[in-house]
């Protein structure tokens, strides 16, 4: 690792955070593939473990609403993955 570049620490481990990689997490909250339950646990986990981690539930969405390009869903997907670039 290059000399003063700041690390931290989470759960023993030693991370850098240039290393680190947002994730976006957009979910339906009508999903009866994968309940929002799922997805609220796996959000949680990766934020203690010190992931820089964000979880959109999307009212009335149901599991592919947000992958159908037709849908207001998908749209509010797309623009969550936006967001990561800035």
């Amino acid at each position: 690792m290059p000399a003063g570049r700041p690390r931290s620490s989470t759960g023993g481990r030693t991370r850098d955070p240039a290393t680190l990689v947002p994730t976006a997490v957009v979910q339906g909250q009508a999903d009866d593939v994968v309940p929002p339950a799922i997805a609220e646990s796996n959000v949680d986990a990766a934020a203690r473990a010190g992931e820089i981690v964000g979880l959109t539930l999307l009212a009335g969405a149901g599991h592919f609403a947000v992958v159908d390009p037709a849908s207001d869903a998908c749209a509010a997907a797309v623009g969550e993955i936006e967001q990561l670039a800035y």
